[in-house]
This record gives structure tokens, sequence and C-alpha cells, in this order.
């Protein structure tokens, strides 16, 4: 059921989490149409939530995903502490389904 979701999360900690979850969620125009380090079709954040000392961010594609993260957070001169891709929680799965991303 997780492999379903089609979606991948990263644990992302940073000092500031609620701006870094703005920035996450306020993409970039230029990030819009194509991703200019992959060339691969942008957008690919899904969902920022925080969770305690962390924001969880669920993207489309992992690699182009963790790219969007640290440029993003880069691009607005914040603190990256760790990011790191884990397995789908069942509360992602709800998100998904519920959205249709399934």
């Amino acid at each position: 059921m997780r492999s379903s979701l089609g979606l991948y999360r990263f644990e992302v900690r940073t000092p500031d989490l609620e701006a870094a979850e703005a920035a996450l969620l306020e993409l970039p125009p230029r990030i819009e149409q194509i991703h200019f380090s992959t060339g691969i079709p942008a957008k690919q954040i899904v969902d920022v939530q925080t969770f305690g000392d962390r924001l969880d961010v669920l993207v489309k594609d992992v690699k182009a995903g963790e790219v969007e993260i640290r440029e993003i957070l880069t691009s607005r001169q914040m603190e990256l502490t760790s990011i790191q891709e884990v397995e789908t929680t069942l509360e992602n799965i709800f998100f998904g389904y519920y959205c249709g991303s399934s």
C-alpha cells in the first residue's frame, strides 16, 4: 500500500521550521515549468508539514525533490541541518489518497 502512493518523503531539519515550511510551500515561479538542474518537470514538492523538530516534505521524484528542497532553502540563505529520505507514514498515505495522488 505504501509503494502505491507514488510519493517520497524527506525529513528536513533546519533551525527555523516555520520560515522553511513557508519557503518550500511558496515555490518560486522559475521552478514551475522545468527544473533547471535535472530537466525534470517541476513542481516536485507536494506537501510540507511540521512534525516536532522537523519538516516532513512529500515529493514526486526522490532525486529532483531533494535538489528542489536544497535549492529553495539555499536561495533564501536558510540553514539546512539535515535532509534524509525516509519511508512514508500512514499519515502520508492518507494524505495521498485524500488528495488523489494515487
